[in-house]
């Protein structure tokens, strides 16, 4: 009997593992390596991190190592470096820069937009990067987005291309840094699943200044200044961005008004924000109704999974009850 689900177990583990070995085997079909500029800053020696020269012009380099037996085609892109829903740096978000903003990393950075390698081979990538004439004391961030060209992608399909991202600092001549400066724009309900709902909190990071771990604490207050949830988690806010900061709303909420408590600390600098917002009745009704919808799939997929399980596990022993 041990031996028996001793072999279950390991049928059950296979199929749970199957897609981590695939996962595997396409992050060793390409790599991308840096070539560092001249201005470098020591120490940084796996992404590109380079302190302002004015008015001139680097050049830099990254290089693509091909380790598979075709030829391929990588596409580059340069990305604003970005806080995601998760309040870490994301350098794959293709969103443009706002119009307003002085310096424009994606555009200052100049890259080929495609590059094709031959088999189990390499090719350098050749880059370059124009400073303006003026000092500059704050931080820029971006990042060279590498992804494989494929041919068979098609609408409506999960495409399974391994990316690298390599971030892209620019740090200001002048080691003085601009006081930062945080506002609350907006809070806005979503449904992330069919079962709950989450506050997005609406943040902007307005001045060039690079913001790591951040500690925010979320309070979900009702009128009576009652504490009805409250999250506490640190993010890493990068400079010139728009954000958000979700925290999920607590699924026995009823309809109605209600606070938003935000605080946030960054060393010396302190922030407290608060703005009403309202649910209405509607809202929790469809959140409930899908909760209940979400329940009854999980307790059939458990069910589908006990009932393999056993056929296995009887088929098993079946065939050493014969032996």
């Amino acid at each position: 009997m041990k031996k028996i689900f001793t072999l279950v177990f390991i049928f059950v583990i296979s199929i749970l593992t199957a897609t981590n070995v695939h996962a595997d085997h396409k992050l060793a079909s390409y790599s991308v390596t840096p070539i560092f500029s001249e201005h470098q800053t020591d120490g940084a020696d796996s992404y590109f991190d380079i302190k302002w020269p004015p008015a001139s012009k680097e050049s830099f380099g990254i290089k693509i190592t091909n380790n598979t037996k075709k030829t391929k085609r990588f596409e580059i892109e340069v990305n604003k470096a970005r806080t995601n829903r998760n309040g870490i740096v994301d350098y794959s978000d293709r969103t443009p820069e706002k119009a307003n903003t002085v310096y424009k990393l994606t555009q200052m950075i100049r890259l080929p937009k495609e590059v094709e390698v031959t088999p189990n081979s390499s090719q350098i990538i050749h880059g370059s990067i124009s400073f303006p004439a003026k000092d500059f004391n704050g931080i820029l961030m971006a990042g060279l987005h590498f992804t494989e060209k494929t041919t068979t992608a098609k609408k409506n399909t999960v495409s399974n291309t391994v990316a690298y991202n390599i971030p892209f600092v620019i740090r200001g001549n002048h080691d003085q840094r601009p006081k930062p400066r945080l506002s609350l724009d907006q809070l806005k309900m979503t449904k992330p699943n069919l079962s709950t709902y989450e506050l997005d909190a609406k943040l902007t990071n307005h001045h060039q200044n690079l913001l790591k771990s951040v500690k925010t604490v979320s309070s979900i207050k009702n009128m009576d200044n009652k504490t009805l949830k409250k999250e506490t988690k640190r993010i890493d806010i990068t400079p010139e961005t728009t954000f958000e900061n979700p925290i999920q709303v607590p699924k026995n909420i009823k309809a109605g008004q209600y606070k938003l408590v935000l605080t946030m600390q960054h060393g010396k600098d302190h922030w407290k924000f608060e703005k009403n917002f309202k649910i209405k009745p509607a809202d929790l009704k469809v959140a409930k109704r899908h909760q209940i919808q979400n329940h009854s799939a999980l307790f059939i997929g458990l069910a589908v999974i006990a009932l393999i399980v056993i056929g296995v596990g009887w088929i098993i022993f079946k065939k050493l009850k014969r032996k």
